[in-house]
């Protein structure tokens, strides 16, 4: 790198075009049209130049009076190595009565506005950033990995009014029963379910799905008759009006998703073995709380509500936790605040789903935004697209 202080570096210089155009971005370069010295000069942005130069052929053309040319020891050079004819230097009257110093060259140039320059004038806003992503992946690296849970476990409490019911078995398709033995296998070794060997008031059948494009198994309980036994929590979810009140004026914002939320949450003994089902492999129950069932929802909401509710700048929704900040320092602050509560709880991410600091984000059905929060298109479209009823059973 240089050091004489008469040296000053350019970092293109192209020849000017016969006619100048409009002011415009192109993928490579950016121009633009300021008015200097009351005559419109369409200058080239360039952020690798330490100087701003105008061609002697402008300068005479310029209306008005004009800073008058004196004499310069300094030498532009371009990163090629090549110098520039120097006539000297002057000061002229920019936008916003600005006055900027111009280095006057004989060579028919496009005339360049600086780095310094364009900071100045706001054209150009150097913004300073690290891999904020990477650094709170490697400082809360317990948060991101594995599948843990929270201290608290959860009884489901059961209307003492309706009685237990044993479902019959279900048939599996021939087809999906090897993959079925093995989604069985890792959620065993997972500690979501386990295996039971001792006969239980209550059996319940399964309900499979495929997720697409993975060829995996999601295991669910068909829910219908332990739901009409079981108790609701009551626990009220908030309003998107509550939660948009809350985060009015917020411009920058993350999201975080708990990894299997749901299962984050272990079951008492008593409430395991009300979640056995049954498989072609023999009897299981859920150690965690299951996808589906009555009440999961705000049982889940008010766990990691209570956990939160004190930090600013937070709120959940089911299962997905917003934070925001009306500036970046503001907003950082706030989730590392929340990462920490996190890490104190046992709550871990899905870093994959997650989003950090972005001006916009998906929430509860909306797009929270530094300008206000506005519909989700997404959802929009998928109404607008929804293919009108054509029977009783699909209204």
């Amino acid at each position: 790198m240089h050091t004489d202080p008469n040296i000053l570096f350019v970092g293109t210089v192209d020849k000017k075009p016969e006619q100048s155009t409009k002011t415009e971005l192109t993928k490579d370069e950016c121009f633009i049209t300021l008015e200097v010295n009351e005559t419109p000069i369409k200058f080239k942005v360039d952020t690798g130049s330490q100087a701003n130069i105008i061609p002697m052929s402008m300068y005479r053309e310029f209306k008005g009076p004009k800073g008058p040319i004196q004499s310069s020891r300094t030498s532009l050079t371009s990163y090629t190595g090549d110098k520039l004819n120097l006539v000297g230097k002057c000061t002229l009257k920019c936008m916003r009565n600005r006055r900027l110093n111009f280095f006057v060259s004989e060579t028919d140039q496009y005339p360049i506005l600086g780095f310094q320059a364009s900071q100045e004038l706001d054209i150009i806003k150097v913004v300073m950033s690290t891999n904020k992503e990477g650094d709170l992946n490697e400082k809360y690296s317990y948060v991101f990995k594995g599948l843990v849970c929270l201290r608290e476990s959860y009884h489901i409490e059961l209307d003492p009014e309706v009685s237990p019911v044993i479902n019959a078995a279900r048939k599996v398709p021939v087809a999906i029963k090897g993959r079925l033995k093995l989604e069985l296998a890792n959620m065993e070794k997972q500690g979501i379910i386990r295996r039971v060997d001792r006969p239980t008031d209550w059996v319940n059948s399964i309900a499979i799905v495929e997720k697409p494009g993975t060829g995996r198994l999601r295991i669910y309980l068909d829910r219908k008759h332990l739901n009409e036994a079981i108790r609701g929590e009551h626990f009220q979810l908030p309003t998107v009006e509550e939660i948009a009140s809350r985060v009015s004026g917020g411009k920058v914002f993350s999201k975080l998703d708990p990894r299997h939320g749901y299962w984050q949450i272990t079951l008492d003994e008593p409430s395991k073995l009300l979640t056995t089902f049954r498989t072609p492999f023999g009897r299981y129950c859920f150690t965690r709380m299951p996808f589906r069932i009555k009440s999961v929802q705000e049982v889940f909401q008010k766990r990691i509500s209570q956990q939160v509710d004190d930090l600013d700048g937070v709120a959940t929704e089911i299962d997905d936790i917003l934070i925001w900040g009306s500036d970046q320092q503001e907003h950082d602050a706030r989730l590392e605040a929340t990462l920490q509560r996190c890490e104190k709880i046992n709550l871990t991410l899905n870093v994959d789903k997650c989003k950090f600091n972005v001006n916009e984000v998906s929430y509860c059905g909306h797009n929270f935004t530094k300008d206000g929060v506005k519909p989700d298109e997404s959802k929009i479209k998928a109404i607008q697209d929804m293919p009108t009823p054509s029977s009783k059973k699909e209204i």
